[in-house]
């Protein structure tokens, strides 16, 4: 029996059930019907083009590459894998599946001693790419004039890595590092939520330190992005803020 004749047959059976046929109700009946059918058939479609055998041959082939087995993000960009919204609604989960497939290292991405290693490698990275960013603004503009961790809300909460004046104003730097675009664009959301409904009129730069994101990645997700920026905010990489900044004079010292 195929899929079509298959949802014919559900769906006369759930009518026969029910005998609604009147009104706003048999809408309402028939609309939850297809739904429910309509994820039937995804599931269907999904498990028969991404069977467990297929899955893991995919975890293996990015380990073969990697050296390591991916995580959720790394998932969602690995043409060999379905994404990791369909193996949980599916397969029950990432440690679920890595467990039943028997791959080794950790089930949970997001526990133990895989997160806490992480955590101090993101934190180093980050600490070495401010750092880097720090002496880039102090050789160009000058130490008095590279403010580190600038408030700029009244909150006394929400501030920014550096705040830098220079000869016709100022401008403000909030170093970042993505993994990836998807990780970029998760950053920045959470980054612009800080500067909403705040009338701040100097340029604030999102500068980007991952060297493998490209400007013309940035300006393509830039374009398709929903939550825009704001006129004085840009997201820039490094090589590109460095021109921002030669542009800019420096400030002296009355």
């Amino acid at each position: 029996m195929n899929i079509v004749s298959h949802t014919r047959t559900r769906i006369n059976d759930l009518c026969n059930r029910t005998q609604i046929w009147y009104g706003s109700k048999a809408i309402l009946l028939y609309s939850y019907i297809f739904f429910l059918l309509f994820k039937w058939i995804a599931k269907i479609i999904v498990m028969n083009k991404w069977t467990k055998e297929k899955i893991k041959a995919g975890f293996e082939s990015f380990c073969k590459k990697y050296g390591r087995y991916p995580t959720a993000s790394e998932i969602d960009g690995y043409e060999e894998l379905p994404s990791s919204r369909q193996i949980q609604r599916n397969f029950g989960g990432l440690p679920a599946i890595r467990k039943e497939l028997g791959l080794t290292g950790p089930l949970d991405f997001t526990k133990g001693e895989y997160s806490s290693n992480r955590s101090k490698m993101i934190g180093n990275r980050s600490h070495k790419a401010e750092k880097e960013v720090y002496n880039y603004l102090v050789e160009t503009f000058g130490e008095p004039f590279v403010h580190r961790e600038y408030f700029f809300n009244e909150d006394r909460r929400t501030r920014t890595d550096f705040y830098v004046y220079y000869s016709q104003g100022t401008f403000s730097v909030d170093v970042f590092y993505p993994n990836s675009l998807k990780n970029m664009n998760l950053c920045l959301n959470s980054k612009l939520s800080s500067y909403k409904d705040l009338s701040i009129k100097y340029p604030v730069i999102f500068l980007v330190m991952n060297n493998l994101i490209l400007p013309e990645q940035i300006q393509d997700l830039m374009k398709n992005k929903k939550n825009k920026l704001m006129q004085n905010q840009v997201v820039l990489t490094f090589n590109e803020f460095k021109k921002f900044c030669e542009l800019k004079g420096r400030a002296f010292m009355k």
